[in-house]
């Protein structure tokens, strides 16, 4: 049954306006048909014409949202014309159905248009235009008046740093070790950049020396970097962005720690820790133990008479002094030594 307003009524003649009701033309492209106004009190004065209906599909009228992350999920509203009202609706996205309580439906007051609000689900493993269907539920595969739209999801993959992660270095270099990175975009060195960031807030920008990739399935990308001149010793955090164009910044940073490459400090020292006593037949008793120490860039052809170690105030016999590495006097932070100490027993409570 149509709505019917009047507008003017005379002796002359009446003027009305007409809404037809939604009318499902079953498949037809158009179908003409009857519509009679009656008046409740004179129905031998009731006027009719024809009326055509043509179809019409349904289409996008407006979207909230075109894109995003494909690590997140997306809540989207699309302004849909010309849905049949009460029509239940299928959303596919990638040619999976959404659950139907992701799914709501509201008709605008004319029933020209429908807002479809549905949530896009977390998708890591689809990158960039993304097909999104709304259709009818009744509706046969594939769906004659579905809505068809892509929805574009970048690509939120970040890089991920491969041992040997850089740790430390001497400030004497002019190149900071080889970066290693999986997951890395495959971009040109042109598109990165790299900074060195002090912990008093200094920033310095960093040189992309060179950019290699290994040849393996799941690429490692290989990632030379300039040091500043004359650094401070001290720690600093290295930063690394790649700008690959899908819109979700790449980037990966690690903690770096500056130090004189000629100075003399322990590399490693074993045991960690020694036991100062121990009792036999409920007596204390102190324990003497040897420690050996790897020292960088200690003087090297010392005799074991010519080192002194101390702990505390107290001084350790050392019993041995070995170079284990011996570099040119041009070469940076190569030579080792290992020093081999007496610990003097503790005092006793």
């Amino acid at each position: 049954q149509a709505q019917m307003q009047v507008v003017s009524s005379s002796l002359a003649g009446t003027e009305a306006v007409i809404v037809p009701p939604v009318f499902d033309l079953g498949g037809d492209a158009e179908r003409v048909v009857t519509i009679t106004i009656s008046p409740h009190v004179r129905q031998d004065k009731a006027v009719s014409f024809s009326y055509r209906y043509i179809h019409v599909s349904p289409r996008l009228a407006s979207l909230s949202l075109s894109g995003g992350r494909n690590d997140k999920s997306h809540l989207v509203a699309a302004r849909v014309e010309y849905l049949l009202p009460g029509a239940a609706l299928l959303v596919l996205f990638a040619g999976r159905a959404l659950p139907g309580d992701q799914v709501s439906v509201q008709m605008s007051a004319t029933s020209i248009s429908a807002l479809v609000t549905f949530t896009l689900p977390a998708s890591p493993t689809l990158i960039g235009e993304t097909p999104v269907i709304i259709q009818r539920v009744s509706c046969a595969d594939p769906c004659a008046d579905a809505v068809v739209f892509a929805f574009s999801l970048l690509d939120a993959r970040q890089p991920e740093l491969v041992a040997p992660i850089p740790q430390r270095g001497p400030s004497q270099l002019d190149t900071l070790p080889t970066v290693s990175c999986a997951e890395f975009p495959a971009v040109s060195s042109d598109a990165l950049t790299a900074s060195l960031s002090s912990s008093s807030g200094t920033v310095y920008s960093l040189e992309i020396l060179s950019l290699a990739w290994s040849t393996e399935a799941g690429s490692t990308a290989y990632i030379s970097l300039s040091q500043p001149a004359a650094l401070s010793e001290g720690a600093y955090i290295v930063a690394i962005n790649a700008d690959d164009g899908s819109g979700v910044p790449k980037a990966v940073a690690f903690p770096f720690e500056v130090y004189n490459g000629n100075a003399a400090r322990v590399v490693s020292a074993s045991p960690a820790a020694v036991p100062t006593t121990v009792v036999v037949d409920g007596a204390k008793l102190a324990l003497e133990s040897e420690v050996s120490a790897l020292v960088a860039n200690f003087p090297q052809g010392l005799a074991s008479t010519q080192v002194v170690a101390r702990i505390g105030g107290q001084e350790a016999e050392v019993l041995e002094v070995l170079d284990v590495a011996s570099c040119l006097p041009a070469a940076l932070d190569c030579n080792r030594t290992r020093v081999l100490i007496h610990l003097p027993p503790p005092g006793l409570p």
